[in-house]
């Protein structure tokens, strides 16, 4: 069996017309990207910055999408949910012995709380700090579940707030032993 694909003389099948398709995306945004050089990103990722702080690294990522970078002792880095409703998945790992990496289980256990806020630690396997939690401007962190929203856990347990009570879901049916 034979199988032949057609190929078009134009677009970016030829080495002239992806140089051209690459010029003609020069100056385009999407939605989620890399900026180079960070200060050509769009206002919604830098609103909010101090007078006289540029950012080094801007980058906007969609649902599911990973980025990945080394970061120098000392360096800031400002998480910004543009949507609402974004839950960050983090995992930090100690440049040069990768073998250490973030505990959120000691994270949560030495401070003796599973929302962080600033000035939260966070801690390695090995017990060391990787990391300070040195601002945070929405309180809403949830170690253990990740994003929720009010009108979700209303609606799913009749009551949304961190620390209200609940009752179970619809389908859930209590058992008896």
């Amino acid at each position: 069996m034979t199988q032949t694909i057609e190929t078009p003389a134009t677009g970016t099948a030829t080495t002239a017309g992806a140089r051209a398709h690459a010029r003609e995306q020069h100056g385009r945004t999407a939605e989620t990207m890399r900026f180079v050089p960070a200060t050509s990103a769009p206002a919604r990722l830098t609103d909010g910055l101090p007078d006289g702080v540029r950012p080094t690294w801007a980058e906007s990522l969609a649902f599911g999408r990973y980025t990945t970078m080394t970061l120098a002792r000392g360096t800031r880095i400002r998480l910004a949910d543009t949507a609402g409703d974004a839950c960050v998945h983090t995992l930090l790992y100690r440049a040069g012995a990768l073998h250490e990496r973030l505990n959120v289980a000691d994270t949560v256990k030495v401070p003796w709380q599973a929302y962080p806020g600033a000035g939260h630690p966070l801690l390695s396997d090995a017990g060391r700090l990787m990391a300070t939690i040195v601002a945070d401007t929405s309180n809403r962190h949830d170690s253990l579940t990740g994003a929720t929203t009010l009108a979700g856990n209303t609606a799913k347990y009749g009551a949304g707030t961190a620390h209200s009570t609940s009752r179970p879901p619809a389908n859930c049916s209590p058992s008896v032993h």
